[in-house]
């Protein structure tokens, strides 16, 4: 075994760790030692496609060989191979990332560099849900025959909706990790950490005002520990379903994350900060020991825009 999460941090932990694993370690066993343990499933799954896409297409050299050759040499293989320039751009992305692991484990003394003008793509405008679709698909939600949860199907899609919505919680932390140990009722507040944030340990606050307090105390009758408590294997139904909800609506079909952009996009568009911390870039870290995040929401809250519906 080369390294567990419970590893003694000694004083002397980072030449322990050098000596566990060694700068002679290849990328995957880095990944597998102090990155991939700290992520979600999701995440891990994509990162162990890319480093078998690294191993396939160079020679797998030792974390302290690999320099910008390495990375451009990379680079032109999978250009070569045609792969989309986002694919690549995010495959190189992962590989200097668990690098980045590296060098502050002083595994290796730098993280090398690729010309940024190489890596350069487009980045689409996002395509969040506007005020009227939310509207039309929480209505809608009346048709759901899907899942069978104590308090029926459509308030459970009301309550899902509205709670992503607002939040812009991705779809794996609302139905896998949400738990009602993360709702302080008295502060009125949810305070969670978010699966692609994990291994930095850093909470995400969301206020909750009273018509969302309303739709999460429905969901309690459910009486499990996930707020929503559909099965956890069941992420691509889940999608599914929230298209049906979306037929029945006669709206174009809505995805998870067009609802988390649709969060993101009415939040900022009432106060910026607010929505740098519903996003979960929160605030400039010359801020963080100034700035009561909750005050900051509680500020923006009347501001931001919500169907009308929702709201009761």
């Amino acid at each position: 075994m080369l390294f567990t999460e419970g590893f003694p941090k000694a004083p002397n932990w980072r030449a322990t760790m050098t000596t566990t694993i060694g700068p002679r370690a290849t990328l995957r066993e880095c990944a597998e030692a102090i990155y991939l343990p700290h992520v979600g499933q999701s995440t891990r799954v994509k990162v162990r496609l890319e480093l078998k896409r690294w191993e396939r297409l160079t020679d797998d050299p030792p974390v302290e060989n690999i320099d910008r050759r390495t990375l451009s040499a990379f680079h032109l293989s999978l250009l070569s191979e045609g792969y989309a320039q986002d694919t690549i751009v995010t495959n190189i992305g992962t590989i200097r990332t668990i690098l980045t692991e590296c060098e502050e484990w002083e595994l290796i003394e730098t993280v090398p560099k690729i010309s940024r003008r190489k890596l350069s793509r487009t980045t689409p405008d996002p395509k969040g849900a506007t005020v009227e679709q939310v509207e039309a698909i929480y209505r809608a939600a009346s048709s759901a025959r899907w899942p069978d949860v104590p308090v029926g199907p459509a308030l459970f899609w009301r309550a899902w909706i509205a709670t992503v919505s607002w939040t812009g919680m991705r779809l794996g932390d609302s139905i896998r990790s949400f738990r009602w140990e993360h709702w302080r009722r008295d502060d009125g507040v949810i305070l969670m950490v978010a699966s692609k944030t994990r291994r930095h340990g850093k909470k995400h606050v969301f206020v909750v005002p009273a018509w969302l307090e309303w739709h999460l105390r429905i969901m309690q009758r459910c009486e499990r520990d996930r707020v929503f408590p559909c099965p956890m294997n069941t992420m691509t139904r889940f999608r599914d379903k929230l298209a049906e909800v979306c037929d029945s609506a006669g709206v174009e079909r809505l995805t998870p994350q067009n609802l988390r952009q649709f969060a993101i996009t009415q939040w900022s568009s009432s106060c910026e900060t607010a929505g740098s911390i519903i996003h979960g870039c929160g605030l400039p870290k010359v801020m963080r020991n100034y700035v009561t995040v909750s005050r900051v929401l509680e500020s923006a809250a009347p501001r931001v825009e919500m169907p009308p519906s929702m709201l009761g």
